[in-house]
């Protein structure tokens, strides 16, 4: 077969389609037959005895099976029963790959877990395939345009991924199969501002604003501008004080903190608030980031004078004798 040198510019212009179906398709319905014949297959080809298997809706239906089973029981945490699905992945490509939703969805879906299940001892474990959605999506990208391989494995490995996205192994006895989740997207980050960005069939789910996760009390705070200027000002999370911030806005932040212009020059302005913790007001620098277009509302050193110098000693450029321009921002 002819070696494949380059693509066309039809070819080119086909890759965004790609990318946008496997993104769909991580918030597409599993076929909870087909996933339950994989399992079978699976633990044949080890050689173990086979979990009962169940498949669940959403998070609250994993809650209460699990509850359910493991009442005054004891559960600890062991990666091993994973091994079954990650070697089945693993010796497909050779490679791992991770993304936004793997990382997150993970993190979140195990401190959920953890928490229902911290005072017990039964061995569990989850395996969560999304990191391998964008590997699956440009070897179908690549079977488009020609490259030559074994397109049965091909098919047993996304139908692996579209399938067992979300397994919980309980002991040696339960498996469950969790559905996927909807999932929100903007900017390439999870986001939305009406649900959570990762979300089951019963609204319940996690939230992320700019793909920065937190509790849905905090999530309302700052979506619902029910924090005051002084409250945003104080998060101790930086990520989260600055999109409180910019969800209150500027002109909020200023007037209720009776803020004064102290100084602006061409890369912004910079503010004093007395916010009543020190002995000496402090300072804030605003301006809009030139590589997100963003708006920027950040505490500087009590030093500055100047917007220019402020971020001076911001990016430390005093140490390197450098002068600030917006490109170093960038």
């Amino acid at each position: 077969m002819e070696k494949i040198t380059a693509i066309t510019a039809e070819q080119e212009a086909k890759i965004p389609e790609y990318i946008e179906k496997w993104t769909q398709l991580a918030s597409s319905p599993l076929n909870f037959d087909k996933a339950g014949k994989l399992i079978t297959e699976i633990y044949k080809e080890s050689g173990e005895e086979k979990p009962l298997i169940f498949y669940c809706k959403n998070l609250k239906e994993l809650s209460y099976f699990i509850c359910g089973l493991t009442k005054e029981k004891e559960i600890k945490y062991d990666n091993r029963f994973n091994d079954h699905l990650y070697t089945r992945l693993y010796d497909r490509l050779y490679t791992r790959l991770d993304t936004h939703l793997e990382t997150h969805l993970r993190n979140r879906l195990y401190d959920h877990l953890h928490t229902l299940l911290k005072e017990k001892e039964i061995i569990w474990s989850e395996y969560i395939s999304y990191y391998l959605y964008d590997w699956a999506g440009f070897y179908d990208y690549a079977q488009y345009i020609g490259v030559d391989f074994d397109k049965k494995e091909f098919k047993e490995f996304t139908d692996i991924l579209l399938n067992l996205p979300i397994t919980v192994f309980l002991g040696d006895t339960f498996i469950f199969i969790l559905e996927k989740p909807k999932v929100n997207f903007e900017n390439e980050k999870l986001h939305s501002e009406i649900e959570p960005a990762i979300t089951w069939s019963d609204g319940n789910g996690f939230y992320f604003l700019n793909d920065i996760y937190m509790e849905k009390k905090m999530f309302n705070n700052i979506i619902n501008k029910k924090l005051t200027a002084q409250e945003a000002l104080t998060l101790k999370n930086i990520d989260y004080r600055s999109l409180a911030l910019k969800y209150l806005g500027w002109d909020k932040v200023i007037k209720e903190l009776d803020a004064k212009k102290i100084s602006q020059d061409e890369y912004g302005e910079l503010y004093e608030i007395d916010l009543k913790d020190d002995r000496f007001p402090a300072k804030f620098f605003k301006a809009i980031d030139p590589s997100t277009g963003d708006p920027i509302f950040e505490r500087v050193r009590p030093e500055c004078t100047t917007p220019k110098e402020s971020q001076m000693l911001h990016y430390r450029l005093d140490i390197i004798q450098a002068d600030y321009s917006d490109y170093e921002r960038t």
